[in-house]
């Protein structure tokens, strides 16, 4: 075979399946991100619906500051953490719910109210 035939029937190969590769592609694409809203739309209404039913469920816990995704309550949390716990006691009471992260706290401000919950527990 002639060296200038099996180029040119590379070429024609080429131009007649790239051009119909990348239309293909491109549909696809286009049906597909228009595919995807109800499954972005559905993963929503969960997340919604997840967070009020964990509402209801924590309703039990004391009251406390708003939580950041991951992080918790680690923010409000400055160089003395003393004096962040303080304040926000004065806000939320005594007894307060946090979020260190991932990890639920319980934080009790005051000398009465460590009394009282040592001894119900106790009891």
């Amino acid at each position: 075979m002639p060296d200038d035939m099996s180029n040119g029937s590379k070429n024609d190969i080429v131009n007649l399946v790239t051009p119909s590769m990348l239309t293909g592609n491109k549909r696809r694409n286009e049906r597909g991100s228009i595919n995807d809203i109800p499954f972005i739309l559905l993963f929503i209404v969960i997340k919604i619906i997840g967070r009020s039913k964990t509402k209801q469920t924590n309703s039990k816990l004391p009251p406390g500051p708003r939580k950041l995704p991951l992080i918790g309550n680690i923010h409000q949390l400055e160089a003395l953490p003393h004096q962040s716990l303080a304040k926000l006691a004065q806000q939320y009471g005594p007894l307060m719910h946090m979020r260190l992260g991932e990890i639920s706290c319980i934080v009790v401000s005051s000398q009465e109210m460590a009394k009282e919950v040592i001894y119900k527990n106790l009891v």
